[in-house]
């Protein structure tokens, strides 16, 4: 005689796991960090500190304004492209950022990882140390003037190499 349960047939019961859901730790320390940043000094000049929400006011003023900017004519020197490349990028840089954070947190929100925008984020942030390199000025006897060096204020390079942790993926 077989006890009961043994050779009789067993029904099987498949248990589903639910999924799991994707966790972007690295990469939301990331956005907060580009949010912090902007707390801080973008723009130093002269003992002056502009925030980058300052920045981004200025911005928004000039453009209800609705006079737009010249950038006039070059005077044909190989540095001042660059230099003014650097300026422009280093104004417009807390609005990059900004915008870089948003889509990143969206990106994430629709469980997806951010990698496209910390590479531009990361691409913005080379392109300004490179154009800034190589535009330093030397001023003789005064020593040299470059925009990474007495421009910008360290909340530029917090948010610049936050786009490391955009990039990470954990």
């Amino acid at each position: 005689m077989i006890p009961a349960g043994y050779g009789a047939h067993q029904p099987h019961v498949l248990v589903q796991m639910a999924p799991q859901k994707k966790h972007f730790i690295v990469p939301c320390i990331g956005v907060l960090l580009i949010f912090f940043s902007l707390f801080m000094p973008y723009i130093s000049v002269l003992g002056i500190e502009i925030t980058g929400f300052d920045a981004i006011g200025f911005f928004f003023e000039g453009l209800s304004e609705g006079n737009g900017f010249d950038l006039g004519e070059g005077d044909g020197d190989g540095d001042v492209p660059l230099l003014g490349i650097a300026i422009f990028m280093l104004a417009f840089g807390a609005i990059f950022y900004s915008f870089m954070a948003v889509i990143s947190t969206f990106t994430m929100l629709f469980e997806s990882h951010p990698m496209g925008a910390g590479i531009l984020h990361l691409m913005y942030f080379g392109i300004f140390m490179l154009c800034s390199i190589l535009s330093i000025v030397d001023l003789g006897f005064l020593g040299s003037y470059s925009v990474h060096g007495d421009l910008t204020g360290f909340g530029f390079f917090i948010g610049g190499f936050a786009g490391i942790l955009l990039c990470i993926k954990a």
